[in-house]
């Protein structure tokens, strides 16, 4: 059975990935002070976490760790993630909602779009190994 529920930072160390993702890389998502953040599980299985790092008032960055074991559920974790970012928009009365997005991660970019989040532009160089990011943003009325 889904569950949906407040993350917790073992949530983002443990999350079973298709990509290598360093321990600091993973610590660096959730080593800020003021995060609201969600797991998506199944059983004991993590499928998703995810969540938004406020920058400073109205302002925060999204980010989201996806299973493998998730794609097996693709409708459920399109449901809970809008309903995240939903939630996550009311609860922190944001205006920006940006994200960063790998350029060669097209399911990650139409997965963006859908979530209502817009092409800024690129920044290049910004990955750990110097790999090119489209800078997303979903501006709130």
């Amino acid at each position: 059975m889904l569950n949906f529920r407040a993350f917790e930072t073992p949530d983002v160390m443990n999350i079973e990935l298709d990509y290598e993702l360093s321990g600091e890389s993973r610590m660096g998502l959730v080593s800020h002070d003021n995060i609201v953040g969600y797991t998506l599980s199944d059983g004991d299985t993590i499928l998703a976490v995810g969540g938004l790092h406020m920058m400073w008032f109205g302002v925060g960055e999204a980010w989201l760790l996806v299973s493998p074991k998730a794609l097996d559920k693709p409708v459920a974790l399109a449901r809970y993630s809008k309903k995240l970012l939903h939630g996550i928009v009311e609860k922190t009365q944001v205006r920006r909602v940006q994200a960063s997005v790998h350029t060669h991660d097209t399911r990650a970019m139409i997965f963006a779009e859908w979530l209502g989040f817009e092409h800024e532009g690129i920044m290049r160089k910004y990955g750990l190994e110097g790999d090119d990011y489209f800078r997303m943003a979903r501006i709130e009325q």
